[in-house]
């Protein structure tokens, strides 16, 4: 694959979490390392929630730690694999990120 192509791909990830239409940029805002990302729903079941994943990698101009985060029927109000990812890249990157772990106990453990 052509390189163009690529880096065409990796700006739309980033602007998944920094972009001012991103749909993770309220997740990542005030974030000090640029991260590259996507994520979305999977639905099994019509009668249950949607499985939400991300998948993403940082920091974006030099690339440490790639994470994906599946979370079965966690189709909840907001972006909970994004926050898992988040505490998961910030743990790796040693920053002790810990601001939505309110968001996870409040909306994870339903």
């Amino acid at each position: 694959m052509k390189q163009e192509y690529l880096d065409a791909v990796y700006e739309g990830m980033k602007l998944v979490t920094k972009g001012s239409s991103g749909t993770l940029r309220n997740v990542f805002k005030d974030y000090p390392i640029d991260i590259a990302a996507k994520s979305g729903t999977a639905e099994e079941n019509k009668n249950k929630s949607s499985h939400v994943w991300f998948v993403g990698f940082a920091p974006y101009d030099d690339p440490q730690i790639a994470v994906t985060v599946m979370i079965p029927f966690g189709d909840v109000t907001g972006s909970p694999a994004a926050v898992v990812a988040k505490n998961i890249i910030g743990e790796y990157m040693g920053l002790n990120y810990s601001s939505s772990s309110d968001y996870m106990e409040n909306h994870l453990s339903e």
